[in-house]
């Protein structure tokens, strides 16, 4: 029988990595328990990533990006666990911890090396340079 499947959310990935809520991160822990046992396939989308990585380094929890980087990646790599882009957001977190960048702009240069299109129109030079990203001004896109 093929085990169930289902979208997760940005908060059960949070209850679960930070274990901060007395009755919810157990439900959470249950749920990741029955993913790596096989029971279900827990599904998850770039956006949810993004958002982790939003949360985790807010004032309230304060992560730094490389260990925001090492739990989510270590949370991707976990059986059960099926990330659409897994590649890309593996590389986009690596990227995050190590250059200094923001994690949707890592996202953005891992995702345009991994497509047809490599080129990305930004103001943002300075982060896109040390991804080193092809990226161009709106004024430039339009000449080249």
């Amino acid at each position: 029988m093929a085990a169930k499947e289902a979208w997760i959310d940005t908060n059960i990935i949070i209850r679960f990595l930070t274990a901060d809520h007395a009755e919810m991160t157990p439900e959470c822990a249950s749920l990741m328990k029955a993913a790596e046992e096989g029971y279900i396939k827990l599904r998850v989308s770039p956006l949810i990533i993004a958002e982790c990585c939003w949360v985790l380094q807010s004032p309230h929890y304060r992560f730094t990006p490389r260990d925001i980087a090492k739990v989510l990646i270590d949370f991707l790599a976990a059986d059960g666990i099926d990330a659409d882009e897994q590649e890309t957001l593996i590389t986009a977190l690596q990227h995050y911890a190590e250059l200094d960048v923001d994690f949707i702009d890592a996202y953005l240069a891992a995702h345009a090396r991994g497509s047809g299109t490599k080129r990305i129109i930004t103001f943002n030079a300075k982060d896109f340079d040390k991804l080193k990203a092809e990226h161009v001004r709106p004024s430039a896109a339009l000449m080249t």
